[in-house]
């Protein structure tokens, strides 16, 4: 996948690009098998709820330790976006699940921006980095969708605290594998506003 100029435009001025239905249904029904042995796992990498600890808040580096999200960060269809935004080479710096509970259960995230911990915790110099989410379910006003500040990116670094979770975990160098990309998830694995069927993908500075 190639951006257009309109695409790149946008996002220099709003700081994201939204893309529907960037991974097929067979891509994300294999990415949705493969959550449940990865929050069950037990281990530093996994961050329960503070009120609920059965319940996962955050799961780090599932590319380690789960073939499908492997697959899925070597997808050219994520790489060459965020390749050519940042006109550069890439390598991986986080991965990590968010399986957000919905209204009503779930400790809630604070406006933030997730540069900070990676600059001062991971001592990243430079802001050149690109966020980029791929919805697995759906994410719809029920389900506690991601908020964007369209051009927020312009307003700098501003000043903030780390909350709990990354006080505790902080973030990890974590490179991506120069492994021969795949062309889908299913195939690799032999195996969708900011609101979104599954599928959605997001890019955001």
């Amino acid at each position: 996948m190639k951006l257009s100029s309109a695409q790149i435009a946008q996002y220099d001025e709003q700081g994201y690009l939204f893309f529907p239905d960037l991974l097929d249904s067979d891509e994300v029904a294999v990415l949705q098998e493969a959550l449940p042995e990865i929050l069950n796992r037990r281990g530093p990498e996994i961050i329960s709820e503070k009120e609920d600890p059965s319940s996962v808040r955050l799961a780090f580096g599932a590319h380690l330790y789960s073939e499908p999200f492997r697959c899925l960060t070597l997808l050219p269809r994520l790489l060459n976006p965020v390749r050519q935004l940042l006109q550069d080479d890439v390598y991986l710096h986080q991965s990590r699940l968010n399986p957000k509970q919905g209204f009503g259960g779930g400790a809630s995230w604070d406006w933030h921006q997730d540069y900070p911990p990676w600059h001062s915790i991971d001592g990243m110099p430079e802001p050149n980095c690109i966020m980029v989410s791929v919805f697995i379910d759906d994410c719809t006003a029920v389900t506690s969708p991601l908020l964007v500040v369209p051009g927020s990116q312009r307003h700098g670094l501003l000043d903030a605290l780390l909350n709990g979770s990354r006080q505790r975990t902080g973030s990890k160098r974590w490179s991506g594998r120069r492994d021969r990309s795949p062309s889908s998830i299913a195939t690799c694995c032999t195996a969708r506003r900011t609101m979104s069927p599954p599928g959605g993908g997001r890019s955001c500075t």
